[in-house]
């Protein structure tokens, strides 16, 4: 018996390469993570408008109308936050989870397929709870992205190890 899903070599092929397209991709993003979470540790207590005037100081000094600067800074001076060791924290470890994962994926661990598509689906979960109440175009942006990752990781999944039964691919076509 073949299943319905059977896919000839060059879509593998291509499914595979965004495979790894996509975990490349979630390296960058958990290095860039990692890098951000280190660089807010050293302005803990700190409300975050002092730390974007901070980044901003050079740009702001050549340019002081630039649009990009202001607009972020306009926009936080008015929301009372500081930076906190949890936030910075918590952006270090979904960058080292992101990266750790995405390398075991990357070797086919069998355990970090299923962990990663939990991982995904909650905060997916939680980005359309706050896309509800936020409307913001920018978790749009990183929902639409964690969504096709989770198409990939589940693609590559599927493919890598076809014997596991899914209630929504368990149909069958005789020989």
């Amino acid at each position: 018996m073949q299943t319905l899903n059977d896919t000839t070599p060059e879509k593998i092929s291509l499914q595979n390469q965004a495979f790894r397209i996509g975990m490349l991709w979630r390296i960058a993003y958990g290095s860039f993570r990692v890098l951000v979470g280190l660089m807010l540790v050293q302005f803990i207590h700190q409300p975050f408008p002092d730390f974007l005037r901070t980044i901003f100081r050079n740009e702001l000094i050549e340019n002081p109308n630039d649009l990009f600067a202001t607009q972020l800074l306009n926009f936080f001076s008015h929301h009372d936050f500081t930076i906190t060791f949890f936030f910075a924290f918590y952006i270090i470890f979904w960058g080292v989870m992101d990266i750790f994962l995405s390398i075991c994926l990357l070797k086919h661990q069998h355990w970090a397929f299923p962990f990663s598509l939990f991982l995904i689906a909650s905060f997916m979960i939680y980005e359309i709870l706050r896309f509800l109440h936020t409307h913001s175009i920018t978790l749009l942006i990183l929902l639409t992205i964690d969504s096709v990752v989770f198409w990939l990781i589940y693609r590559e999944y599927k493919n890598r190890w076809p014997i596991i039964k899914m209630p929504w691919n368990s149909k069958k076509v005789s020989d």
